[in-house]
């Protein structure tokens, strides 16, 4: 795929052209996996800072190099793209380089500290019921209705956004017609799901977890709410004490559901068995 393809709709200046040819054959953020012909994106971690190794990725066949930084010397053979926010433009990067198949797809997150993966198989099952070919990301792996996608991830739930865009490939590939996935508070503070069009977004609850990561509730709560200003319809629990808030910091239409508190839609005449649960819609 050329370059300028791959770069399409991201803010960018070229500001070194190499001698090498630019087709690309691959992109990655870990120089350890760079290949002929491969691009690599210079990402800042808490650990690592990708601009560190741009010369490992060109020793080893970096055809381009994608960084947010003009104060490097840069091997003399590699083209260099400048943008503002390279975990910013990553998604879009990894949306060109695959064709843009999520494109292809309805997409439709999960969040919440719990029910996430209970919620995407139920989804799974309702639009199999309804014939629709449907693919599931998430903490138990990627498939489709014809199986398990080898493709793996090392984050638990929510795929780095290389491998996330390569499951879509996959998924349309297979003839997936909405693709449903667990998004993870982890996720959405990295902005790994950033520019992705999300059809509808569902909250399930919030309770006391990641804080290692996040630090406060207020803002694991923030992370969380940022997936409802990626997508056309938020379905959100209004049993939550949580929900307020992510009512107010929404930018997309809301629905909600509930069995206590008034909403939309709310289950009453509960009944729970060892067969399964029935309620009054």
């Amino acid at each position: 795929m050329e370059l300028c393809d791959v770069l399409e709709n991201i803010d960018y200046e070229v500001i070194q052209y190499g001698k090498k040819p630019i087709d690309l054959l691959g992109v990655t953020i870990d120089s350890r996996k760079v290949k002929d012909g491969f691009m690599f994106v210079c990402i800042s971690g808490a650990n690592f800072d990708g601009h560190d190794y741009i010369n490992s990725a060109a020793e080893l066949g970096a055809t381009a190099v994608v960084c947010e930084r003009r104060d490097i010397l840069f091997p003399p053979d590699i083209t260099v793209a400048l943008v503002p926010d390279t975990r910013k433009a990553l998604n879009k990067l990894a949306e060109n380089f695959y064709e843009r198949a999520v494109c292809r797809m309805r997409v439709i997150g999960v969040t919440g500290t719990n029910g996430k993966t209970s919620t995407t198989y139920l989804l799974e099952a309702s639009l199999a019921e309804a014939g629709i070919r449907t693919g599931v990301i998430g903490t138990s792996g990627a498939r489709t209705n014809e199986g398990k996608i080898d493709i793996p991830y090392a984050t638990s739930t929510t795929p780095d956004t290389l491998e996330l865009h390569a499951i879509f490939a996959e998924m349309a590939k297979r003839g997936a017609e909405y693709a449903v996935m667990e998004v993870s508070s982890h996720a959405l503070a990295l902005d790994k799901v950033i520019g992705l069009n999300f059809a509808a977004a569902i909250f399930t609850n919030l309770t006391q977890d990641h804080l290692d990561f996040h630090g406060t509730m207020e803002n694991y709560l923030e992370a969380k709410s940022k997936l409802f200003s990626l997508c056309q319809i938020g379905i959100i629990n209004n049993d939550d004490p949580s929900a307020e808030y992510i009512k107010q910091h929404a930018t997309c239409k809301i629905k909600t559901f509930s069995i206590k508190n008034e909403s939309d839609y709310k289950a009453e005449n509960v009944i729970l068995t060892e067969a399964g649960v029935s309620f009054d819609l």
